[in-house]
């Protein structure tokens, strides 16, 4: 895991010092080297966490006749398997790392050698005979790409707070981007909170020349959804099959590694396929907090007693406000998902023993883990057989309400194979409560188009009922919330996080699943992920298996509102001077704190804390 930035001048006017000090704000994601390279008006940086081939890999690399230069993050799991194919066309390797390998990879294919890796990566090349970069993101989004552009300068890197080191860097916000974050809890791709600085969308690349115009930015993969009809024994079969191999091209690394180990499903089938190829004494990592309703330290414990991990399990006291700022200046803009904390301190945790773990994430997308499917289905099913529904004047009419009321009566005007329905379906905070919460000059921002729509409507319309609330997840919230969360949380404490599951070839391979496979009813109770549950079956119980799912779950409410916390929550809310009363009704901010709605609070705590930090 590593950090990638660069640097464009548009006016000449390079300084190698300006990349320096872009690529230096991002230390934590690579404390064991960094390097810059520098050509003509432009150059690239890196910080590097070692974790294959310890001795060389060093970056930035150059080819053999220094023609291409590449600064890059991530891992490939594929990378022998290509290398083995470059050396038949003739190339010479000088290193065992992942990186020369797709070097000499973009070498030999161009710009279609990101369809032949598996793997996360975020990467540039400098390209001298073309006069242009080349910057890729994986296929998932699982590792990060922002960039920044303005009439002197073109820069990018894997934090957000890193171009705030451009030269000249202009400051704006986008509150446009401010109400998506009240939305959803994150801001999704391309936008960020700043105007200027926007996020490379998973499965594309960009092309900048030396000038540093931008010349492409073009998808070259995406998520195809075609059910097969084959057995449910077929299906386990192969399943299992890729997830072994998966695990097993995970775990390749020169340093000592662990898994994260909720207790949950998903971590739980991670360490099963670890121990298999790797036996037991696993180092696993478990956190818990006191006063939490939800505590699954005891599945975890189940677990790593099973298959004999060695596990390390904590209970926390926990404090969101004094977490907070440490995470709101690492994530670089609001980011309102509260599992951020635990995730922090589960990070925290396995970075004392380990430079590497793994973690389940990625099953709920990919076989249909949340509850929200099954509500999704029940709500469409629903939607379908009301008798206005089935008026043909009254459907002809939904375009035209939708215009004219696009925000205001959101279930009378859409109909529900749109997209903006089902936007407004997942809304965290929902326009309703968003205008009574914005001041009226900007009250606007509810009407404007969602952004969303425009990028992936069409192919939501493509897809199944079943399919629609899959890709939204996979293409949306994934990349933007559950990836970014882990990403920034694990490189805060220098720690790389690989996730097996959130793996090409294993969504793939999901997307020809029926869907009746891995969404099934039982006692009239909807079940989720019902193929990774067959395949533990053999380990546990039923009472494991079929339990509730719960999530990462803490104690937030007690935290926020117990003790000294509220009156300093208080002071921040009705601070006349604070970015809080410059935007939102104070009569609105004040309800939100009589009722004690703590999630609402802890969104516009991140917003108020990210505010002030980055003021002026």
């Amino acid at each position: 895991m590593c950090g990638i930035s660069g640097y464009i001048s548009k006016n000449n006017n390079f300084d190698i010092n300006d990349l320096r000090r872009i690529n230096d704000q991002m230390n934590h994601r690579g404390p064991d080297e960094d390097g810059v390279y520098a050509y003509l008006n432009l150059g690239i940086g890196h910080k590097r966490l070692s974790i294959i081939d310890l001795s060389s890999g060093q970056q930035p690399m150059k080819n053999d006749d220094e023609s291409l230069i590449i600064s890059y993050n991530g891992e490939l799991y594929n990378y022998l398997e290509i290398k083995d194919r470059l050396i038949k066309f003739g190339l010479k390797f000088h290193t065992s790392s992942d990186t020369e390998v797709i070097l000499k990879a973009y070498q030999h294919y161009g710009k279609t050698c990101v369809q032949h890796f598996r793997g996360m990566f975020a990467f540039s090349i400098i390209d001298k005979l073309k006069q242009e970069v080349f910057i890729a993101r994986d296929h998932l989004g699982i590792k990060p790409v922002v960039y920044y552009e303005d009439a002197n300068s073109f820069s990018w890197a894997s934090e957000i707070n890193a171009l705030k080191s451009t030269p000249n860097f202009i400051t704006d916000i986008d509150l446009y981007a401010i109400d998506q974050y009240l939305t959803y809890q994150y801001i999704p791709a391309p936008r960020t909170a700043y105007r200027k600085i926007k996020k490379l969308l998973p499965g594309h690349y960009m092309v900048v020349d030396f000038e540093g115009n931008v010349k492409a930015n073009r998808k070259y993969w995406d998520i195809h959804f075609k059910a097969e009809k084959k057995s449910k024994d077929f299906w386990l079969n192969e399943l299992e099959n890729e997830l072994r191999k998966s695990v097993a091209l995970h775990t390749v690394s020169d340093v000592e590694f662990g898994a994260f180990l909720s207790g949950g499903i998903d971590s739980t089938l991670v360490v099963k396929y670890m121990t298999e190829q790797l036996g037991t004494g696993i180092k696993t990592y478990t956190i818990g907090f006191k006063d939490s309703s939800v505590n699954e330290t005891n599945y975890a414990q189940q677990v790593a007693n099973k298959f004999k991990t060695d596990h390390t399990c904590i209970t926390l006291e926990g404090d969101a406000l004094e977490v907070l700022p440490l995470l709101v200046k690492h994530y670089g803009e609001p980011f309102g998902d509260f599992s951020a904390i635990p995730t922090f301190y589960v990070s925290e945790l396995a970075s004392k023993d380990v430079k590497m773990v793994l973690s389940g994430d990625g099953a709920d997308e990919a076989f249909a883990g949340y509850g929200h499917y099954p509500i999704w289905l029940q709500k469409i099913s629903s939607h379908q057989s009301n008798a206005v529904f089935k008026n043909k004047t009254v459907a002809a009419l939904y375009p035209l309400a939708n215009k004219i009321y696009p925000k205001r009566y959101p279930k009378l005007s859409l109909p529900f194979d749109d997209l903006a329905y089902y936007l407004r379906y997942r809304e965290r905070m929902d326009s309703t409560f968003r205008e009574q919460l914005w001041k009226n000059s900007f009250k606007f921002l509810i009407d404007l188009p969602n952004e969303i729509e425009n990028l992936y409507g069409d192919r939501f319309r493509d897809q199944n009922k079943f399919n629609r609330s899959q890709f939204f997840d996979i293409k949306v919230f994934m990349p933007d919330d559950i990836l970014t969360k882990v990403d920034v949380a694990s490189m805060i404490n220098s720690l790389e996080v690989r996730t097996p599951i959130t793996d090409k070839a294993v969504f793939e391979l999901a997307a020809t699943i029926p869907s009746e496979l891995l969404l099934t009813q039982k006692d009239g109770n909807w079940q989720g992920k019902s193929l990774l549950k067959k395949l533990l079956s053999k380990d546990f119980d039923l009472d494991f298996i079929e339990r509730k799912k719960q999530g990462f779950e803490i104690p937030l409410d007690k935290w926020l509102f117990d003790g000294s916390n509220l009156e300093k929550i208080q002071k921040r809310f009705y601070d006349p001077d604070g970015l809080l009363n410059r935007l939102f009704d104070l009569k609105m901010l004040e309800k939100i704190l009589i009722e004690k709605k703590g999630y609402y609070v802890w969104l516009l705590l991140v917003l108020d804390e990210w505010f002030r930090q980055n003021e002026g």
